[in-house]
């Protein structure tokens, strides 16, 4: 199944509904999201703070940036605007954010999260979630269709309590 749209970013897949606020509070989340209408996207690195994987899973904010320059690979290509709330889902500013509140990525990330806490993206059928082909929580490769689905590996959707279920009988390692 081709999950690609004109004007989606090369390389990424569309959320469900359900997948996007389980994804975004991961603690290493990349989403790019787009607007069908318009064609127009942000795409947002979400981070939990901490240099051990202990660290950043207990973090109970995660800092969010948004990709201003022309590297999405690099640090300096992203512009923090805030943080998001790991037991709410809510965005917020904080006084080091860089862009303000009424910038169209910052309404637009926050319009994500509020639309993402009720579930209500369905709503919206313009408007895709899309992640980079890389597990939200610990940045590993996804390989398994229903970890592409969700934009979790098995292993961190089992430990972050996030939905994940295999179609078939296979085994998961």
């Amino acid at each position: 199944m081709d999950n690609t749209h004109h004007g989606a970013p090369k390389g990424t897949h569309k959320l469900s509904t359900a997948a996007v606020l389980p994804f975004l509070l991961a603690g290493r989340s990349l989403v790019t999201v787009l607007n069908r209408t318009t064609d127009g996207h942000y795409t947002y690195r979400i981070q939990a703070p901490g240099k051990t994987a202990k660290e950043r899973r207990n973090a109970s904010i995660l800092f969010v940036s948004v990709l201003t320059g022309p590297d999405n690979g690099e640090r300096g290509s992203y512009t923090y605007i805030g943080i998001l709330i790991r037991q709410t889902g809510e965005f917020k500013l904080t006084a080091k954010s860089r862009l303000p509140k009424s910038s169209a990525s910052v309404a637009g990330f926050d319009w994500l999260c509020r639309q993402a806490r009720r579930e209500n993206l369905d709503s919206f059928p313009h408007v895709e979630v899309r992640h980079h082909n890389e597990c939200g929580a610990c940045a590993r490769t996804l390989t398994v269709p229903e970890s592409i689905d969700t934009g979790l590996g098995p292993i961190c959707a089992k430990r972050l309590g996030a939905h994940w279920a295999r179609n078939d009988q296979r085994k998961v390692a």
